[in-house]
């Protein structure tokens, strides 16, 4: 994401609202909206991988990059 909107600070102005809305989807929409139930369920202090049903690896980490 860092790299599509233009760099680090990009993340802080509409950049970051412009690339979210080009690759908005209903389906994607709709698996954020699961996982945000699980971390409200779980009592977690903060939302992780195993709240969208996944483990943390590095193939996740390279997966989400590319």
């Amino acid at each position: 994401m860092i790299n599509k909107i233009g760099g680090y600070k990009e993340q802080f102005n509409s950049a970051v609202y412009k690339l979210w809305i080009d690759e908005y989807t209903q389906e994607k929409n709709q698996k954020i909206c699961k996982a945000l139930e699980k971390f409200i369920d779980s009592g977690d202090f903060r939302m992780n991988y195993t709240h969208f049903g996944k483990e943390f690896s590095m193939k996740n980490i390279e997966e989400v990059a590319s």
